[in-house]
């Protein structure tokens, strides 16, 4: 049993807990000390501690019992995890497990059957941290059977890294099991990118591409694979804009090339969102295929390059600026060219954009001098000073940040 303890000794261990954030180091010093002298007096403080509001303090404790007091820690907190107070509970769950100490994974395991947020919560962190089998599929047990919807995204997430023993478990059992488990299964498998379930996910999208198809959507930009790459793409014709929408961006963090093509063809989609995504997810993955991006900007049709333009500023590569410059040549790729060229930065584009300086079209001289603006060429004082003139206030307006040093 702990002794009582008095308010100054209180007092006393927490003015050295608000010391230890102006300096650490001699904080464990000063805190040996203070245990040496009252260990009981003070572990009870510490737990004391746990059931404030200071996260940062609970912290500090919870290091202390994961080093110099560690020999105690099995002692302390043990009972912790079978008591009614859940603060406790997620701190000693919390330290245990982080000390590897298996002696509190029964108590855990009842812990997921707790109807305490913090309780619930911190069984499934503890859980997570042991390499035991018993854990493991008490975690398994957890995403498979229970209703509490809101943890099972958490316990989703430490179970990634068991994907080796249960993405075959889960690919076996799927039909069996109900449609609203489902999706949690659909969603743990697409998180994990196994190639595995390339079979299933297609499956999945021919069935029922509005629903449950979303997260094969995800699954398979995820695997990224030339073979799933092909059925994203496949998919691309399907008639609801918000599963194209989806698509594209799942191709998005493809990781081949093969995935730029079907990105280009979806510039020509339809919907604005699903272009705008097809834009984004280019300038992810664009690189990937520098030279096929140069022959469609240069020979694809205008529909698909002003999306594509879009995409290149994003990427920086200075081969793309001489066919961007004969963008400029085509009035309805302008705009876009412009700012293009301004975002990748290169110098060597100046002389193509200082001609549109004088345009008849004000919001071309802004986007050109705002482009010139981007790229550090040594005369920009002197560019910026002949457009203090222009009969726009926008214009004039950007060429007076650029000479105060801001950005226009």
């Amino acid at each position: 049993m702990n002794k009582p303890q008095t308010k100054g000794s209180q007092s006393a261990f927490r003015e050295l807990l608000d010391k230890a954030f102006s300096n650490p180091d001699s904080f464990l010093v000063q805190i040996s000390t203070f245990i040496e002298k009252d260990p009981e007096g003070c572990i009870e403080n510490m737990l004391e501690e746990f059931d404030s509001d200071r996260w940062e303090r609970k912290r500090f404790v919870a290091d202390l019992f994961v080093g110099i007091l560690k020999s105690r820690a099995n002692s302390v907190l043990l009972p912790l995890i079978s008591g009614n107070n859940p603060d406790r509970f997620y701190w000693a769950s919390t330290i245990l497990s982080e000390l590897g100490d298996e002696t509190a994974i029964p108590g855990l395991i009842e812990g997921l059957d707790s109807s305490k947020k913090a309780v619930i919560q911190g069984s499934l962190r503890a859980l997570s941290r042991y390499k035991n089998t018993e854990a493991f599929k008490a975690l398994t047990n957890f995403f498979l059977t229970k209703n509490e919807w809101g943890y099972l995204s958490m316990a989703l997430k430490f179970l990634v890294p068991y994907s080796s023993e249960l993405v075959p478990q889960f690919l076996l059992n799927f039909s069996k099991t109900p449609r609203e488990r489902q999706a949690w299964i659909l969603k743990y498998l697409s998180e994990t990118g196994s190639s595995d379930a390339v079979e299933l996910f297609t499956s999945i999208l021919e069935r029922d591409p509005l629903s449950l198809g979303l997260f094969a959507v995800t699954g398979l930009g995820r695997i990224g694979t030339p073979e799933a790459v092909r059925i994203l793409a496949k998919n691309l014709k399907n008639p609801e804009w918000f599963v194209r929408k989806r698509i594209v961006e799942a191709l998005g963090v493809a990781t081949c090339p093969e995935a730029i093509k079907a990105l280009i063809e979806a510039q020509s989609d339809p919907s604005t969102q699903v272009r705008v995504s097809a834009v984004e997810s280019l300038s992810k993955i664009g690189k990937m295929d520098l030279p096929l991006l140069i022959k469609e900007l240069e020979t694809g049709p205008k529909e698909r390059r002003i999306g594509l333009i879009k995409a290149i500023g994003s990427i920086p590569d200075p081969r793309f600026v001489p066919p961007l410059v004969k963008s400029l040549k085509e009035p309805d790729c302008v705009f876009v060219t412009l700012e293009a060229l301004g975002n990748l930065g290169f110098p060597e584009a100046a002389p193509a954009i200082m001609p549109f300086l004088k345009d008849k079209i004000w919001f071309n001289r802004l986007n050109s001098l705002e482009a010139i603006g981007k790229l550090k060429i040594p005369n920009l004082s002197e560019i910026a000073e002949s457009c203090l003139d222009d009969p726009n206030d926008m214009v004039r307006n950007a060429a007076t940040k650029l000479l105060s040093g801001g950005s226009s």
